[in-house]
C-alpha cells in the first residue's frame, strides 16, 4: 500500500515531511584597513563555517482550504566572523579617540528556532493567514569581544568584555502576523463599474533587539506593534483597483 494511501480516508490532501542538512562557509581574512598604523589591520580571522539542521512538513487540508507549514531547525557556527569596533590608545592627553571597526572570530555560536505559518478560507471570500518565528541565537564562547562603549581614555581594563551566553545583535528572539481579508461583490447597476470591495487588516509584533553589545543600551531598539488597515474596490473585468491603506 502506497503512504498516501492512507491518508483517503482523512481530509489532508497532501502532506510531504523533510529533512535537511547544509554546510554554509566563509572564507577568512585580514582586517586591511586605511589606518595602516594600527596594529588591529594587520590581523587575521580564519573561515567561518555553519553547521544547519532543519526539519519540517508542509500540509494541505479540508480541499485546499487550509495550508500549515512547519519548520524546526539547529545550526552551529564555529569560527564565526563578527565586526566590532576596537578603541586604539589615545595618549598624548589631551587628543582625539581613535577607533578601528574590524572583523574578529568569535569561538562558538548556536542558533535554534521554529518557523509555523497558515492559511486559511473558512468561507468563501474570507482569508485568514499568520506566522510565527521563534528564534534563539548566542554565542557559545566568545570571552575577549571588543567593548562597543567607546571609552575616550582608553582605559585596557574595560576595553574587552565576555560575550559567551549573549544573544546576536540584530536578531529579534520572536516575529508574529496575523492578517485577515474579507471580499464581497458590490452591485452598483453597470457592468463597468461592478465590482470587489476587500477591507484587510494587519498585525504584526517583534520583540526587542540590540544592534550592539547590550552594555550600548542607547542602541536597544525595544518591541513593538504594527496594525495596517486597508480598504479597496476592484473592478469586475480585473483591470483597475483602486486603495486606501493606512
Amino acid at each position: 500500500r502506497m503512504p498516501e494511501a492512507y491518508f483517503d480516508d482523512t481530509e489532508i490532501d497532501s502532506l510531504m515531511t523533510y529533512f535537511t542538512y547544509s554546510r554554509g562557509y566563509k572564507a577568512g581574512g585580514f582586517n586591511g584597513g586605511a589606518r595602516s598604523d594600527s596594529e588591529s589591520n594587520l590581523n587575521a580571522y580564519v573561515p567561518e563555517t555553519l553547521d544547519n539542521f532543519e526539519i519540517g512538513s508542509k500540509m494541505i487540508a479540508f480541499e485546499q482550504r487550509l495550508t500549515l507549514n512547519a519548520a524546526v531547525f539547529m545550526g552551529q557556527y564555529d569560527e564565526i566572523q563578527v565586526r566590532t569596533i576596537v578603541p586604539q590608545p589615545c595618549s598624548p592627553q589631551p587628543c582625539v579617540p581613535q577607533v578601528d571597526l574590524v572583523i574578529e572570530n568569535a569561538a562558538s555560536a548556536s542558533t535554534r528556532g521554529l518557523e509555523l505559518e497558515f492559511m486559511a478560507l473558512p468561507i468563501e471570500g474570507l482569508r485568514i493567514q499568520g506566522s510565527l518565528a521563534l528564534l534563539d541565537a548566542k554565542y557559545n564562547s566568545f570571552p575577549k569581544a571588543a567593548s562597543d562603549l567607546v571609552d575616550p581614555t582608553f582605559d585596557p581594563n574595560n576595553a574587552f568584555v565576555n560575550r559567551s551566553g549573549e544573544t546576536f545583535p540584530g536578531v529579534p528572539q520572536m516575529q508574529t502576523h496575523l492578517g485577515a481579508q474579507y471580499s464581497f461583490p458590490i452591485d452598483l447597476g453597470s457592468s463597468m463599474m461592478n465590482g470587489w470591495i476587500t477591507p484587510r487588516f494587519d498585525w504584526s509584533f517583534q520583540t526587542s533587539v540590540h544592534y550592539y553589545g547590550p552594555e550600548l543600551t542607547a542602541a536597544t531598539q525595544p518591541a513593538y506593534h504594527l496594525l495596517h488597515l486597508r480598504l479597496s474596490y476592484e473592478f469586475m473585468n480585473d483591470q483597475s483597483q483602486f486603495a486606501l491603506w493606512g
